[in-house]
Order: C-alpha cells, then structure tokens, then sequence
C-alpha cells in the first residue's frame, strides 16, 4: 500500500501539482508494511489554480470523487485495490480549514520532506494545536511529542494562532510547549472559535445534521440465494471488510432454518416427523395436500420476517449499524 501511494503521489510530482501533506506522514518514507488506521488517509492541501489538473489526474489512476459531506471545503478521493484495501485522500482546497472557514496557507512555506511536501515546523506546530483544538478536541500523544520537542520561531506561530484565538494565544502556546493540553482543551475553545464566525457555523451545522442522517436507519444488505450459493461466506467477508474501514455491523439469519420470533420450528418438526413416518410407510411423493399445507404457512413465515425487521433489524440500523 505504501507504494502505490508514493506513486500517486509521485504523479502529482511530475505533474507540478502544488500540494502539500499535513500530518500523518512519516510511515511514506518507510518500508512497505500494514498501514495503521490513521495512515490509511493522506489528509493534504491543494492549491486552487492547480486543483482542476489534480481532480483530473486522479480520476484517470481510478480514484473515485467522494461527494462533499457537511464541510464542502474537504473533497475526498478513494480507491479501492484488488485487496479491498482502500487508499484515500482527503482534499482541502487553498487553505486548510474547518467547517468551511480558512484558517491557513500552509502552502507558500511547504518543505520537502523526502519526495514530498510537507509544512514548515512553525506551521505544523501551529496547525497541530489547532487541529486538535478545533477538529479532535485532544491532542494525540504524537502530535504533543512535535509540539514540544519542535525547534520554532515563537513569533510566527504566535501570529497564526492569534488570527483564531486572539488574545489566549500566548497562553495556549504556552500551556503546548509546557505539554499542559489538559488545560487547553478545558478551555473550550472551539466554542470560542465557533461564535466569532456564527453563520458559517450554523450553516455547517445544519448540513451536519443532513449528512450524518441522524434520523434514518443505517444501510440493509441482503444476500438471497439457494443453500449452499456461498450467502454465508460472502457474509462474513462482507463484515470483516465492514470492521477493517471501522463501520459498524452485524450479520443477521432471516432464514426459515432458526431464529424466529414466532414458534414456527417447532411445529413445522412435529409435522415434518409425522410426514416422515408416512413417508418409510409408502413412497414419498409431494402430494396436493402437502402443497397446500407449504402454501398455506407462507403467510406465518412472512409475517415472523417482518416481526424480526421490526424487533430485531431495525433497532440495529437506527443504532448505526450496517445489518448484513
């Protein structure tokens, strides 16, 4: 996976594409291996004049353009391999932003770092104070070892904090370079943020709740066939790729072999018993009276189906799950 993400990266290099990689970047320059959650997406800024160019070249190395969810400034890439593993890259256009609001040019001082860039340490400083700030509300343990540790200009990065946080800026570069981030998310300073830009924050909330779809049951995947098509198999597979991209599921039998809600086991044994002692005595043969019988329990079947949609699919959905 590494690589084909240097190669498309390595594209956007031949290509002068102006693009710049936030966070999360070290594991690029190292040996192929299994990608941890937060590597599986290169969170990057593409400069305006070059992102036309940029879309193009992705959709033709087979990228899929994500629909824009409730921040329209973020436009994600996916592809997804032969493995089912999925490479995606999340977009910001120009700035770096969140819900919509500019906060900072990271490209007019971007670095090569290996064969791709990356923002200046005074940048990446800044940018990961407010990103935990704003977007994680936590500061992760690696981005407090480089707020830390960093060599900065306190000068610079004071200057961009100031343009969000005003004037708690000094004591929250202060608080990050002691390592007090405790402090600093208790401060809440998101709200903060969020009431000095209030139209763009409602309007952000508003497509929020449109997008997490707070009020609609979550997707219902059936697979129908014969016994023994590889339902089952198929299933799983489907669940473990489902759990792999951190998506909630569950399989659930609608069968008529077990698990329903009504007693329909238990009397479709007694009769099945009786049905086979007739049997032993003389030839089997589907007689009309067993057809009727079948045709005439079709409607108990049906009816315990939709007892178990209601009892025990639904429930799932509207907790978020994806029921298989």
């Amino acid at each position: 996976m590494i690589k084909k993400i240097r190669k498309v990266l390595e594209e956007l290099n031949s290509n002068n594409i102006e693009y710049c990689i936030l966070r999360n970047y070290n594991f690029l320059l190292e040996k192929e291996r299994e990608l941890k959650q937060s590597e599986r997406s290169i969170d990057m800024v593409v400069s305006k004049k070059d992102f036309t160019r940029f879309e193009k070249l992705m959709l033709n190395m087979g990228f899929v353009k994500r629909k824009p969810s409730f921040s329209h400034k973020h436009v994600p890439f996916f592809r997804i391999e032969d493995n089912l593993e999925r490479i995606s890259f999340d977009v910001q256009i120009e700035n770096v932003h969140w819900n919509d609001v500019p906060y900072m040019d990271v490209l007019k001082n971007r670095v090569k770092n290996g064969f791709f860039y990356v923002p200046s340490v005074n940048d990446t400083v800044a940018m990961l104070i407010i990103h935990s700030i704003l977007g994680k509300r936590r500061f992760k343990p690696e981005y407090q070892e480089i707020i830390v540790n960093s060599k900065i200009d306190d000068i610079k990065v004071t200057k961009i904090l100031e343009k969000l946080f005003g004037r708690k800026t000094e004591i929250i570069l202060h608080l990050a370079r002691q390592g007090s981030f405790g402090k600093i998310i208790n401060k809440r300073l998101h709200l903060f943020f969020a009431l000095r830009h209030p139209y763009v924050f409602a309007k952000v909330t508003f497509r929020w709740i449109i997008w997490k779809k707070l009020f609609l049951p979550w997707p219902l995947i059936s697979f129908i066939g014969p016994d023994g098509s590889g339902k089952s198999t198929t299933a799983k597979a489907l669940s473990k790729f489902l759990a792999k991209e951190n998506r909630k599921n569950v399989i659930i039998y609608t069968g008529r072999g077990r698990n329903q809600l009504l007693p329909i086991r238990k009397v479709g044994n007694f009769y099945k018993s009786k049905e086979r002692k007739k049997d032993i005595r003389k030839q089997a043969k589907c007689t009309l009276k067993k057809k009727l019988i079948y045709t005439l329990w079709a409607p108990v079947f049906t009816a315990d189906l939709l007892l178990r949609y209601l009892f025990v699919i639904l429930p799932k959905r509207l907790k978020k799950h994806v029921v298989i």
